[in-house]
């Protein structure tokens, strides 16, 4: 059983009641509002789980043909006791909740900003541990999650109101930031850091999944506290890195490159969660009747979005593994030569260009013989496939 409680314009809350008797509520009584309010009627509805929905529709209807106005924010919705619970939330509930949730008051603002303080820590002292307690108490479930609702119910209003909740939070988290940043004396990006900002298709993997629990948390009974630590391994370690990285590049220490590189990942993280929620919001039939055409609409943008952002790493990502296919045939090529003279290969260097430049650095009791270098740069070359300048450095050992 559910709990609806609906602030109606007086002498309207009893034809309310009958309209929800009669769409299947079990129990609807009605009660005159006391205080500033005493204008008001209080509709309390009891209601099964599977006529919650039916029931508020028939009455949001009748309301917009009778010119009634509902304040849809007074619109309370009870969970009932655990035993009565079942396994789906109705989704006028669900979109009341996401509602209520994506509120931006002063408790939200200061778990970001705590959040972000400790995420910032984390990756400045390199430290794995300390950003996982950052994630635990960063509240960016239900902001996010407002804007996939939104998409799905074709609602604009929720979905701005669940975006402006999002960018509220992001900003005071970057702000934060700069300010630790500040604080702390002699601040450059960390090997940790330079990670979060190379993003791959398995980041994207990461942050699609992780909107995928958080959507699969809010129409179930799972733990939100967990789908939150989900998306918050997508967003806070990465507005952390934003920010870190910018104030570097601000004070000279990192490239502005690197300081994008992190920014465009933050921006995918955002629509992979996204998207992954509304696909799952649509699959569990949370989507409006007639409002597939607005779906795919928004569902094409954000993927044309998340292919433009993602193509600069697709080519850093093809780059990167070119490098080391050639590193790993050059190392083949090396070690067999190495053998020949009772050497080892103690570095392999590529740097690519036209042609493609490799530094062997060969250690060797004895001097490579004559014509070596030579014979190591043809094989090379028939190894790669294509033209290099191959340099071959020798230091003796004992």
């Amino acid at each position: 059983m559910r709990k609806i409680e609906i602030t109606a314009p007086s002498g309207r809350g009893s034809v309310i009641a009958n309209i929800a008797i009669n769409s299947g509520a079990t129990e609807a009584t009605v009660s005159n509002a006391h205080g500033p309010k005493a204008d008001k009627d209080i509709v309390s509805i009891s209601v099964s789980e599977d006529r919650v929905d039916s029931v508020i529709t028939k009455i949001k209807t009748f309301c917009e043909r009778s010119n009634i106005k509902l304040d849809l924010r007074l619109w309370k919705v009870i969970r009932p006791l655990a035993e009565d619970e079942e396994n789906l939330v109705p989704t006028e509930e669900l979109k009341n909740d996401a509602y209520q949730s994506s509120t931006v008051d002063i408790v939200y603002l200061v778990m970001i900003t705590l959040s972000a303080i400790l995420a910032a820590l984390g990756l400045l002292m390199n430290s794995p541990i300390v950003i996982i307690g950052a994630m635990i108490i960063a509240p960016l479930l239900k902001p996010i999650m407002t804007t996939s609702l939104g998409t799905v119910r074709g609602d604009i209003f929720l979905f701005l109101r669940g975006l402006g909740a999002l960018i509220a939070g992001i900003s005071v988290a970057l702000i934060a930031v700069f300010f630790v940043c500040f604080v702390i004396p002699f601040v450059r990006p960390t090997p940790l850091i330079v990670t979060l900002s190379q993003l791959n298709i398995l980041m994207i993997g990461v942050a699609f999944v992780s909107g995928i629990i958080a959507a699969v948390s809010m129409i179930s009974h799972l733990s939100e506290n967990l789908a939150g630590v989900s998306i918050a391994v997508a967003l806070m370690p990465p507005i952390a890195a934003v920010a870190i990285t910018g104030f570097s590049w601000i004070t000279g220490v990192s490239s502005f490159n690197l300081f994008m590189s992190s920014s465009l990942v933050l921006i995918i993280n955002c629509l992979a969660i996204n998207i992954g929620g509304t696909i799952t919001f649509h699959l569990a039939g949370m989507s409006l009747k007639g409002g597939t055409k607005l779906l795919t609409r928004e569902l094409e943008i954000a993927m044309v979005l998340l292919l433009i952002f993602s193509i600069p790493f697709f080519y850093a990502t093809y780059q990167s593994y070119e490098k080391s296919a050639t590193e790993e045939k050059a190392k083949v090529v090396a070690n067999k030569f190495a053998q020949d003279v009772s050497g080892i290969i103690q570095s392999v260097t590529i740097n690519e260009g036209n042609p493609t430049h490799i530094t062997i650095v060969l250690l060797s009791k004895n001097p490579p013989p004559e014509g070596f270098e030579a014979r190591f740069k043809e094989e090379l070359e028939q190894a790669l496939g294509k033209p290099v300048n191959a340099t071959l450095l020798y230091l003796k050992s004992e």
